[in-house]
């Protein structure tokens, strides 16, 4: 199906992710403000309206969420990719915007030869593994295989995300993994507990908790994704019921 041609669009359309989402969009607003991330009603229903031929009994009161973001627009359609003329070692790497999941290898080759010529010394590691073994997730694996996980730790056996299927046995060893997740967004992507249906609704203050109780950080102190960004004032009720038991 073909779409009527907008200046600086980067396209966007209906698509399957690897998890199984639908996901939609996106569609692009040029802003002067490189904090600003709003989004107005106007601009969801557009996303909606411009997408729909291609899935138009999608049922609008199942979306679970919607995201925005802001990126650094060239507006040459082109990538800016050079050696800084003013830090010694620091290459730009911007302008990159929708091709540059594809791109991205390509890209990594060519800031390689620049950092060669900059003078960079390189040595290849011979023992270099590019390829990091996938750990199954609990919710992929067949029912046999869970109880003798289960088995061994009681922790997997406990549901604590129920859109996702993810147990506090996941959870804590995303906790203490090579890059620690102390956040309650770090926890979400290395799971996906808190991405499904209700938008964590329901294991939140479980998963606060659990970050709490393995890493000593009070549950007031616990962040969303970042510095500020505080998910309580104080102390909620579910966890002084915790202290209480």
């Amino acid at each position: 199906m073909k779409f009527p041609r907008i200046e600086h669009y980067k396209g966007g359309g209906i698509l399957l992710t690897v998890d199984g989402n639908i996901q939609w969009g996106p569609t692009i607003v040029e802003v002067e403000d490189k904090e600003d991330t709003s989004v107005s009603a106007e601009e969801i229903e557009h996303i909606l309206k411009y997408y729909n031929h291609l899935l138009p009994d999608f049922p609008k009161n199942k979306i679970i969420t919607y995201f925005a973001g802001v990126r650094a627009s060239t507006f040459t359609e082109d990538f800016f990719i050079e050696a800084s003329k003013k830090v010694k070692g620091f290459i730009h790497v911007a302008g990159i915007q929708s091709p540059g999941l594809t791109a991205s290898p390509a890209i990594a080759r060519m800031v390689l030869d620049i950092l060669k010529n900059e003078g960079l010394s390189m040595e290849r590691k011979e023992n270099f593994n590019p390829y990091r073994k996938r750990k199954i997730p609990l919710r992929e694996l067949e029912m046999e295989e869970r109880k003798k996980i289960v088995e061994k730790n009681g922790l997997y056996g406990r549901i604590v995300c129920r859109c996702e299927e993810v147990s506090e046995g996941e959870v804590v060893d995303a906790i203490h993994g090579k890059i620690p997740a102390y956040t309650i967004d770090a926890v979400k992507r290395r799971t996906r507990a808190g991405m499904g249906r209700c938008q964590s609704s329901f294991c939140l203050p479980r998963i606060v908790s659990i970050i709490s109780r393995e890493t000593g950080i009070p549950p007031e102190k616990i962040v969303k994704d970042g510095k500020g960004s505080y998910l309580f004032a104080g102390k909620a009720k579910c966890f002084l019921r915790e202290e209480d038991d």
